[in-house]
């Protein structure tokens, strides 16, 4: 219901808001990680890897986040005015007044660290799941709300704050108890060492991710600005879906595994594979659709998004590795890694970012940060692996066999689907209904054949998941 939302928002978004209004709130929302120097949510990293003992450390935990949050929200408050004149496309108050409201969901994640680390080290990942669908569905609705009376860039902003606050009531409600009994708590200085050596890795990762919007927000207009941000958004779904419940299972589920570092990292690329036969039939699948999908659905204003979609598509089907690379290092402890891999990538992107969306608009910076990461995953995937004595041939074959499975099929649709748009709105239509659905079954049937052991993992989650279903209509 909450995924049904999330489409639903994003069409009334498309209708009722212009790019400008798009714009001004993506780069809003970007600004705030940025400013976001230890995100909140790292102590909950923290925490996992002390194991069952984190318990003991809760009250210590929450000190710090709380303090640290504080902190960054009135600095964001104290930078807003600074920022509000160095993006002079967009009125300066309006710019300040979003900026203060976005900063305030950093307290309302803080909020949510310990209850969240509570229900992961208790493998409830069903409640949590729960929790965030009923946060995205609400915040949905308000999005909708809003956007359709008219409140512009507010309509995207404020509900993400509230959904934050809601969260952590949500999780402290779920857990039922304190994690942390005052008879067992005592601080620990440490705590607060590793939150900001683990919020410093995560901060440059936050870097990484909005740098593109950041850099074509001074470099481009507002127009190229907001086509770049709602194409990312959309292209984004299907990873968000998966890869944030991912992340948060597999970091304990890893670190319980430790001890043994072959198995630790067998189980990491069992999971890589089996993401990508899912993930990467998606998003050939999306960016083969991309013509009619933006014809049919949203106004005409959006279709210049379309291309810059089709590529973002292609990027969102290598960056499907990204999480469980990040919860894999994480696991292992290897924060200095994970802070020069993503180092690494920050200082490349703010090179060859800046030329691409001064050239070529929000169509360059997607064929740019689409390259970024065709070279720097398949290495972070090598050097997180290399602790289990697997090789780099091995770590580059996650990558290299789905898109050879897929790319057949996907080349084959897209000339299809470019014969069909020709044709006229039903042709389109025609490749939206029966040609996508159709082509993206046909590459996950692929799997059979060049990875059956793989195949065989997606069937088992297949018949789980239908079992499921089936049963709540019983």
């Amino acid at each position: 219901m909450s995924k049904i939302a999330v489409l639903v928002a994003t069409w009334v978004v498309a209708l009722k808001l212009l790019e400008s209004d798009v714009a001004v709130a993506a780069l809003v929302m970007t600004a705030t990680k940025v400013l976001c120097v230890l995100p909140p949510l790292n102590m909950g990293d923290v925490l996992v890897a002390r194991g069952a003992g984190f318990k003991t450390l809760a009250s210590a935990a929450t000190k710090v986040v709380l303090w640290w949050s504080f902190v960054i929200v009135l600095g964001i408050a104290a930078v807003s005015p600074v920022l509000g004149s160095f993006y002079d496309h967009y009125p300066r108050t309006l710019f300040v007044s979003l900026l203060c409201v976005a900063g305030l969901r950093v307290l309302g994640e803080s909020l949510q660290v310990v209850p969240l680390v509570g229900l992961r080290m208790d493998f409830r990942y069903r409640r949590v799941a729960l929790v965030d669908g009923a946060a995205q569905l609400g915040a949905s609705v308000l999005t909708i709300v809003l956007a359709w009376s008219g409140a512009g860039p507010w309509a995207l902003v404020s509900p993400l704050t509230l959904a934050a606050f809601a969260k952590a009531a949500l999780y402290r409600w779920s857990l039922g108890t304190d994690p942390a009994p005052m008879a067992q708590v005592h601080d620990d200085p440490s705590i607060s060492r590793d939150f900001r050596f683990a919020g410093g890795a995560q901060y440059v990762h936050s870097l990484v991710d909005t740098a593109p919007l950041l850099i074509i927000g001074r470099c481009a207009d507002e127009i190229q600005t907001g086509l770049f941000a709602f194409a990312f958004n959309l292209a984004a779904q299907a990873n968000a879906i998966v890869g944030s419940q991912l992340s948060g299972v597999l970091q304990p589920v890893l670190s319980s595994l430790s001890h043994s570092g072959e198995r630790q990292v067998a189980g990491f690329l069992r999971s890589l594979r089996v993401l990508s036969a899912l993930i990467v039939p998606v998003c050939l699948t999306q960016a083969v659709l991309a013509g009619p999908l933006f014809l049919l659905v949203f106004p005409e204003r959006w279709q210049p998004a379309a291309p810059v979609f089709a590529v973002l598509c292609l990027s969102e089907a290598l960056f499907f590795a990204a999480a469980p690379t990040m919860a894999l290092l994480r696991a292992q402890g290897r924060f200095r890694a994970f802070l020069a891999w993503q180092g690494a990538h920050l200082l490349v992107a703010v090179v060859v970012l800046p030329m691409a969306a001064s050239n070529a608009g929000a169509l360059g910076i997607a064929l740019t940060t689409t390259c970024l990461w065709a070279v720097s995953l398949p290495i972070a995937v090598g050097v997180a692996a290399r602790r289990g004595g697997v090789g780099f041939g091995i770590s580059l074959k996650v990558f290299l066999l789905p898109w050879l499975t897929c790319l057949p099929v996907a080349g084959a649709s897209w000339f299809l689907v470019r014969w069909l748009e020709d044709q006229g709105r039903s042709g389109s239509l025609g490749a939206l209904l029966i040609v996508g659905p159709v082509a993206m079954a046909c590459m996950v049937l692929a799997f059979r054949w060049t990875q059956p052991e793989t195949f065989a993992d997606l069937r088992l989650i297949a018949g789980r998941v239908l079992g499921k279903v089936f049963r709540r209509f019983r």
